[in-house]
């Protein structure tokens, strides 16, 4: 899956359970086994037991192994940049043929290098459909914020879309904390080409927020969920 914006406002987090900010702050608690080497560089190698592993991941995704049978993970140090480049996580649930078993490798690698990231061509819309497949309309691959606001508004992972009326309201929630629901909201509509114009709050669990562009004005309220997220309502008139 390929996504493209304005500005790199994407979280790692979003996108993976575990994180080499995760294998950095366990560290401490794992066992040195010497060096290897992994991509033609040397690397210290890491290990520990489930003990050590924390539960990670996001409010909607989390990872805990402390609910398996077993569990391990190994994490590689660059020598020379001091920086993890490795991390395997395997996992084991159950016994004998029964037994389920999990492994996730993540390599970083081309520290301190340019990197060049070619996007892929856009396909026509209707490229690799059935015969007889309509072409699919651009509004209809956005979700109904981004319908709403009028331009590309990627939700956090785990979201959920709750109402939608017509082309006047959206409400969703996300797994975003509220002081983190509000940076994203500011920096996203500004990008987006609204600008802020009120802000009333924190005031009885919630904020509430004007941003106008050429086109309209949206109305926004962000008020905790009540399972550590957040819950947001976007309202626009002409």
């Amino acid at each position: 899956m390929w996504v493209q914006m304005a500005e790199a406002n994407l979280r790692l987090s979003e996108m993976t359970l575990i994180t080499a900010a995760d294998g950095r702050d366990m560290l401490g608690q794992l066992t040195p086994l010497g060096v290897e080497t992994i991509n033609d560089r040397s690397a210290l190698r890491f290990q520990g037991n489930k003990d050590v592993i924390p539960v990670v991941g996001t409010a909607s995704d989390t990872l805990d192994v402390s609910r398996t049978d077993s569990a391990q993970i190994n994490l590689w140090v660059d020598t020379e940049f001091n920086v993890i480049s490795r991390l395997l996580l395997e996992a084991t649930v159950g016994e004998g043929d029964e037994a389920m078993h999990m492994s996730v490798m993540i390599e970083y690698y081309d520290f301190n290098t340019d990197i060049t990231i070619t996007a892929p061509d856009v396909a026509d819309a209707d490229a690799g459909g059935e015969s007889g497949d309509e072409p699919v309309a651009e509004a209809d691959l956005r979700g109904p914020v981004s319908q709403l606001l009028g331009f590309n508004l990627l939700l956090p992972s785990g979201s959920n879309v709750e109402t939608v009326a017509g082309d006047a309201m959206v409400v969703a929630t996300t797994p975003y904390t509220f002081d983190e629901a509000q940076n994203w909201l500011e920096l996203n509509l500004v990008q987006g080409g609204y600008a802020q114009t009120t802000k009333i709050g924190p005031a009885n669990d919630q904020v509430t927020y004007i941003f106008q562009n050429d086109v309209q004005s949206v109305s926004i309220i962000v008020a905790p969920d009540g399972a550590g997220g957040t819950r947001i309502q976007w309202v626009v008139t002409p």
